[in-house]
């Protein structure tokens, strides 16, 4: 998506961690499946957020049932988790949400990264639309090929959604602002979360230091002690 202006992974401001930051470990993955349904609703596309293998991290939203067809044949899940991967890859390499043919049926897909404190680290994906106007004839060969059948692959095709690539540009847009969103969303909890673990640090080194002192001050005491009897 060239028009799409390029997003800063470091907004708000921060340096980047050493450690492996999780998406599920910033956001709860319930709140998240509430934004991608309705997201995916509002907007007529299928969505799922998954990690940068392409395993899914939510539930499936919105899915055609072409696609879910498809994910029954082990070859055609296997080359849908692919173009999974390759989406995610693209779009960490921009650093912005791309689009391409899906390289399992050749429907629009594409790809938004959700970077925290310099780490991309999950994808939301969108598509499942025929945009390109994949045909039955396309379909019945792909079925043959994964071994599905084409009959009932055909029927499904009938139902997934049609639209120009303008019309699939623009719900893209709006997904490049709301993974926005949940990128910085994710940076506020990470660093509330670091705050907390620096300050539960804190307190146990007090309390330690308290500790040593009391146990300090019980040796002084006990000296004196037995000085005075001398």
């Amino acid at each position: 998506m060239s028009e799409t202006d390029e997003y800063n992974p470091d907004r708000p401001a921060g340096s980047e961690s050493d450690e492996t930051i999780r998406l599920q470990d910033l956001i709860n993955l319930e709140d998240l499946q509430r934004i991608q349904d309705s997201f995916a609703r509002a907007l007529g596309v299928a969505s799922i957020i998954t990690d940068l293998d392409g395993n899914a991290l939510t539930r499936p939203s919105n899915f055609t049932r072409l696609c879910e067809l498809i994910g029954t044949s082990e070859e055609g899940a296997r080359r849908c988790r692919e173009s999974n991967r390759i989406r995610g890859q693209t779009a960490r390499e921009h650093m912005k949400p791309i689009y391409h043919q899906c390289k399992s049926c050749g429907f629009v897909d594409a790809s938004a990264p959700i970077v925290v404190a310099g780490q991309h680290i999950a994808n939301w994906l969108i598509g499942q639309s025929n945009v390109l106007g994949v045909n039955g004839e396309q379909i019945s060969a792909y079925a043959r090929e994964i071994g599905t059948d084409p009959e009932e692959m055909l029927a499904a095709l009938e139902e997934v959604p049609r639209m120009s690539l303008a019309e699939f540009n623009a719900r893209l847009t709006f997904l490049w602002d709301m993974a926005k969103e949940l990128s910085d969303l994710g940076y506020v909890n990470l660093k509330m979360s670091e705050d907390i673990a620096r300050r539960q640090e804190a307190e146990a080194e007090l309390r330690l230091a308290h500790a040593e002192l009391e146990v300090r001050v019980g040796q002084r005491t006990a000296e004196l002690a037995e000085a005075n009897l001398a």
